[in-house]
């Protein structure tokens, strides 16, 4: 209405440090056409500074991660630190598959500097194994109880998140039930972006109307009521 051309600074950025991946997961873009065609690195540490400098005072949250796994960026400690420094009140999130052989190690160096710690699951066991290629249940639960127990009298916050698709819906009330058990209070349900994966027709967000898939999520709204203990 002002008719100005003036925009605004965000308050909120997504600052992709890598888009470099250890898993090729059926539910990732990075596998299909526009992952294979798209240029792969690390962003420069000094990059990152640059853009933290120039938007620090504007911003109210900052999350770290794109297309990639965020612990595979070396200097991500440094870069934490970094945005800290400058506003202590900024709020920090990553994404991680946490398979990394080295995840633990480099996730200690920021737990209590990152505010929220998000880690892709989508199902347990087989089921997972199954959508998360090149990964292992065995230590993705091992690396969840380690972290769990890092994070405890810290300001970190877990969460686990899960695609849901036609291969894993069943293990939604399971998830409930399983983040009770290991001590994450944070679940996160999210639908398949087939937007993002142009191979899948549309169709497939069928899937969602069906009595199966209806039925399994009255499932869950149950477990959930039932575990006051989990925030969905």
């Amino acid at each position: 209405l002002i008719k100005s051309t003036k925009v605004a600074y965000p308050s909120t950025i997504m600052l992709e440090l890598t888009n470099q991946c250890n898993l090729a997961c059926t539910t990732c873009p990075r596998v299909y056409a526009y992952g294979k065609e798209m240029s792969k690195g690390y962003m420069d540490v000094n990059a990152a500074k640059k853009v933290i400098d120039e938007l620090w005072p504007y911003l109210d949250s900052i999350g770290l991660t794109g297309m990639g796994e965020t612990f595979m960026y070396k200097d991500i400690a440094e870069v934490v630190k970094y945005i800290k420094q400058k506003n202590k009140g900024i709020i920090i999130s990553v994404s991680t598959n946490g398979v990394l052989p080295n995840f633990i190690d480099a996730v200690s160096e920021v737990v209590g500097l990152i505010d929220t710690i998000q880690v892709s699951i989508d199902g347990l066991n087989d089921v997972y194994e199954s959508i998360r290629i090149k990964s292992n249940f065995k230590i993705l639960d091992q690396n969840l109880r380690k972290l769990v127990q890092l994070a405890q009298h810290t300001d970190t916050v877990i969460m686990l998140n899960m695609v849901v698709v036609k291969e894993n819906f069943r293990d939604m009330p399971k998830l409930v039930d399983y983040a009770k058990e290991i001590g994450i209070k944070y679940l996160d349900f999210s639908l398949f972006n087939v937007a993002a994966v142009t191979t899948i027709d549309i169709s497939y967000y069928e899937f969602y109307q069906t009595r199966e898939f209806k039925e399994e999520l009255a499932t869950l709204e149950d477990k959930i009521k039932a575990t006051p203990d989990i925030t969905v």
